[in-house]
């Protein structure tokens, strides 16, 4: 069993403990402070992402079982469309048909302008033209395909954002009722 399938399971049961938590808040206070539900909004949030991500997750674990096939880098330059990100330009041949894939292979793009600078011409350095590389294609769709496979930095910067959101709208939730509750006592 994968992380991400375990991570979702998680999300979806938390989901539910979290929905139940509030109904019976609700039931025994009889009031739950309004900010609570903004909390609850958070959770949501908070839910979506963790299972949006996850499936993406499974995608990009489903690409290590890709066949590969040995590739040959056309062009490799530093880009500045979306801040300095480096672009690599491959082809490939399968079954006697030529195919051509693009890629920045997902360097994270958060840091100084000089460390983006670097860290893309230490790639495209790498990756020169005529690199013989592995490419791996998806056997259901062979221009689909990737020099990386498995989940980038950037899906779990997004899951933990997931469980931060939910973490937080937790927290929230739980102070809300603990609060009702005091004040009903008073």
């Amino acid at each position: 069993m994968n992380l991400a399938l375990i991570l979702m399971a998680i999300s979806v049961l938390l989901g539910l403990a979290l929905a139940l938590v509030v109904y019976r808040a609700r039931i025994v206070t009889r009031i739950l402070p309004p900010f609570s539900y903004l909390f609850v909004l958070l959770c949501g949030l908070g839910i979506a992402l963790i299972h949006l991500v996850s499936t993406r997750m499974l995608e990009k674990m489903a690409e290590r079982q890709w066949p590969t096939v040995k590739g040959l880098v056309v062009s490799s330059e530093v880009s500045q469309t979306r801040g300095l990100q480096p672009v690599i330009r491959y082809r490939y041949e399968l079954n006697g048909q030529t195919y051509f894939g693009t890629t920045d292979l997902r360097l994270p793009a958060f840091g100084g302008r000089v460390n983006r600078l670097e860290a893309s011409e230490a790639v495209v350095e790498y990756y020169h033209p005529g690199r013989e590389v592995v490419v791996h294609y998806d056997p259901l769709n062979p221009s689909n395909s990737s020099l990386r496979v498995g989940p980038t930095w950037d899906l779990y910067m997004k899951l933990s954002l997931g469980v931060f959101l939910l973490l937080m709208g937790t927290a929230g939730i739980t102070t809300g009722i603990l609060l009702g509750r005091i004040s009903q006592q008073s």
